[in-house]
């Protein structure tokens, strides 16, 4: 494998517990797609309950959702996939965000989100005013969630193939990673810088950059806790820096390891969303 910059030869080299290529040319250090899941996605969680406040300027809104995720084996290569390329992809996820009670701002009840490695995510909402179910575009992902400063790709997370990521920074406490979108028209950033946690892998902040570096946006773990043996974000913020709002995310009654039924994270489930899967004090057992 090339370097992406200078296109000279990759060496591998180990940080930590995190095994990264070294250019042997102009030195950078590059992420694979396996290793990065590990550090951006290491929590694997069966859902977890948010309540979502934004605010700014003395105004205030609340929300309140549900979540679910579920992880999901990498698929077997491709006929036309090397071994190397395959074991470089993360494995695939199923995402379900259903709002409690009440549609999102947009109208929105339910949203559903299947992460496909090396190919473009795929993401469906629902709506009381609709019998239908719609397919976001591509550019929806990065469009606000429930009228908050969160971004629905923020939310379900960015798939990591959509960027090429490089370590430009190690310190005591924190691996700097920058990423630098492979389609920067689709997106509204340049790049963003990620400092992720070298003992827990977690990201604690990442900032988005215009192409005139100057910052957009910043996210921020606010708080974690130890949960069913996870090391757990249990508050975050996101920030407009340029109009000095924010929004702010509490997560609660969060479960790990819960058996969830195949038939929830499917496009049929957005119509009639079956809301006995959504009391976290009963997790939902197969059928």
């Amino acid at each position: 494998m090339n370097c992406p910059q200078c296109k000279l030869e990759l060496r591998e080299t180990q940080v930590d517990e995190i095994v990264l290529d070294r250019c042997t040319g102009c030195g950078g250090l590059w992420f694979d797609f396996a290793g990065l899941e590990r550090v951006v996605s290491k929590d694997s969680f069966a859902f977890r309950k948010f309540l979502p406040a934004a605010g700014g300027r003395g105004q205030t809104r609340a929300g309140q959702f549900t979540i679910f995720r579920r992880n999901r084996p990498r698929p077997p290569a491709a006929a036309e996939q090397t071994t190397e390329a395959h074991n470089r992809l993360p494995g695939p996820q199923k995402i379900y965000i259903a709002f409690d009670g009440l549609a999102d701002g947009n109208g929105i009840s339910a949203l559903l989100v299947h992460r496909r490695p090396g190919r473009s995510d795929g993401r469906w909402v629902s709506s009381p005013a609709s019998d239908g179910i719609e397919q976001l575009s591509s550019k929806d992902n990065r469009t606000s969630f429930a009228g908050s400063h969160f971004f629905h790709e923020d939310i379900s997370g960015r798939n990591v193939t959509s960027d090429t990521h490089e370590l430009i920074e190690t310190t005591e406490q924190y691996f700097v990673l920058k990423s630098t979108p492979k389609e920067p028209n689709a997106v509204e950033f340049s790049h963003c810088l990620t400092w992720i946690h070298r003992r827990s892998f977690l990201p604690i902040q990442t900032i988005y950059y215009d192409g005139r570096a100057k910052a957009l946006r910043q996210y921020k773990t606010l708080e974690t806790k130890t949960i069913g043996g996870y090391l757990t974000v249990t508050r975050s913020q996101m920030s407009d820096l340029r109009s000095g709002t924010s929004t702010l995310l509490q997560y609660t009654d969060i479960k790990y390891d819960i058996p969830l039924p195949e038939k929830l994270f499917t496009k049929q489930h957005l119509i009639g969303p079956q809301w006995e899967h959504l009391n976290p004090k009963s997790p939902p057992m197969p059928k």
